[in-house]
């Protein structure tokens, strides 16, 4: 098996002393020949250059050389991978079986990924708010251009896509989650057989922990449920923000929640689901604060679209003179730092009130305050 350039000599205009002469203006394609009991098989690469972009089998001076070269790999890797089922599978090698099995993979590389990433955004379990992430994603792929097809999906449009997810984004959690859902997909194709590899496999993708998630602390909390209010949709905003933050609860868990699924032990309401995002059981008690919300709404947590939620919580933080971005998301980490970690929960607990399957991803919410330090520090000095 070997790669071939211009294996019909278009390019050659003539020889000189001996040698040939290429026309550099004129491009020719890049084969994969198969030799095999006296008789040759050539399999497309899709890749075509000029003479002097060859050189010994790799393509040279080329803007997009990292691609091409990654086609004609991809398509010896198909021809090897053909060759490794016939031997595993104790079946004979033939010319015309690589041919089938090449045409079947063409197939598959020249369809339409966009097509295939739609269809799995509405067949994939997740919750709506992780959709409209999908669905955004989509979109800018659809306005890139560069990855359309499976045969586009390389290891350097990948590494192009990072780059253009990193520059895009108003923040690293928007760079990090347009890269996560690519790689979703492309893990998904390769589960159906679209694909033969998922090059994000080779790729290390890290998180910037450094990220701070705005929360409020015990006295901002309280400034926060105390601000006058008048208008119902602000009321409204508030009282769910309450609930959230004393049950550690998620906002699309927050509008699965189900009153009547619940238990009591003790005198305390208990319950117990799985959180939407990760399917990892959570255990909460409703704590009287939580309580008290749903009593005012017949048992029901109030419902309010997310968007619109955060619009209300920014505009309550201005009213009540605090000055940070806090989301519906801040809610949960208010939970997990001021009001669990704040009054000395251990970490194992509340690490299964909040869904985590262990306490690392407990750590990176729960954000310790220094009022709690100075209270262990005055507690220790009155021991001494």
């Amino acid at each position: 098996m070997r790669a071939i350039f211009d294996r019909h000599h278009r390019t050659v205009s003539g020889k000189k002393n001996g040698k040939v002469i290429h026309d550099n203006s004129v491009k020719a394609s890049v084969v994969i020949e198969v030799y095999h009991q006296g008789k040759r098989a050539y399999f497309n690469t899709g890749v075509k250059i000029t003479a002097n972009q060859w050189n010994d089998g790799i393509v040279i001076r080329s803007n997009d050389c990292m691609n091409m070269n990654a086609a004609i790999d991809s398509v010896k890797k198909s021809i090897n991978d053909y060759v490794a089922d016939c031997i595993k599978f104790n079946n004979p090698f033939s010319l015309d079986g690589l041919k089938k099995a090449m045409e079947i993979n063409a197939a598959f590389s020249s369809g339409s990924f966009l097509d295939f990433f739609y269809n799995r955004i509405f067949e994939k379990p997740i919750s709506p708010g992780t959709r409209k992430g999908y669905i955004s994603v989509y979109n800018n792929l659809c306005k890139w251009g560069v990855i359309q097809r499976f045969s586009d999906i390389t290891k350097g449009n990948c590494k192009k896509w990072m780059d253009e997810a990193c520059n895009k984004a108003r923040k690293d959690k928007f760079a990090y989650n347009n890269i996560k859902c690519l790689r979703s997909i492309i893990s998904d194709a390769k589960d159906f057989g679209m694909i033969r590899e998922n090059p994000f496999d080779e790729m290390e993708i890290k998180r910037d922990r450094s990220i701070k998630h705005e929360f409020l602390t015990a006295d901002e909390l309280e400034k926060f449920l105390a601000v006058e209010l008048d208008e119902e949709t602000l009321c409204k905003s508030r009282d769910l923000f309450r609930f959230m933050c004393y049950t550690g609860m998620s906002f699309t868990d927050a509008m699965s929640f189900d009153f009547d699924t619940t238990s009591t032990d003790n005198g305390k309401y208990r319950y117990i689901a799985k959180r939407k995002k990760t399917g990892e059981e959570f255990r909460i008690t409703l704590l009287k604060p939580a309580m008290a919300v749903l009593e005012k709404y017949g048992y029901h947590v109030p419902k309010i679209d997310q968007h619109v939620h955060n619009r209300n919580l920014r505009t309550i933080c201005q009213r009540a003179g605090i000055k940070k971005h806090i989301t519906s998301h801040s809610s949960r980490v208010t939970w997990a730092s001021t009001i669990a970690l704040g009054n000395n929960l251990p970490a194992a607990i509340i690490a299964v009130t909040m869904g985590h399957s262990n306490t690392r991803q407990t750590e990176y919410y729960a954000k310790l305050q220094q009022t709690t330090v100075d209270k262990a520090m005055d507690a220790l000095d009155e021991l001494l």
